[in-house]
């Protein structure tokens, strides 16, 4: 399995969960990782992939949840635009 489809995988089983946020790519260690965007977790609900996924690495991040902006008001605040 490659990494993509092991983060897709990895994506389905946890989009279910209320503290999920997000999975990605990234590199750790010099190495291909998939990263678990988590706004909190409790450690018995995260264990079973502590060791890694389908044979890749995995870090847990905690992060919030992206939040839509008003660009419009935005752009409105810069004096240069």
């Amino acid at each position: 399995m490659t990494i993509h489809e092991a983060a897709q995988s990895l994506y389905t089983q946890l989009r279910q969960y209320p503290w999920f946020v997000t999975v990605g790519i990234g590199v750790e260690n010099g190495r291909d990782t998939i990263m678990v965007y988590v706004s909190s977790f409790k450690e018995k609900e995260i264990e079973f992939f502590r060791n890694g996924w389908n044979g890749h690495p995995v870090v847990i991040r905690r992060s919030g949840f992206p939040k839509a902006t008003d660009s419009l008001h935005r752009m409105t605040q810069w004096p240069w635009l």
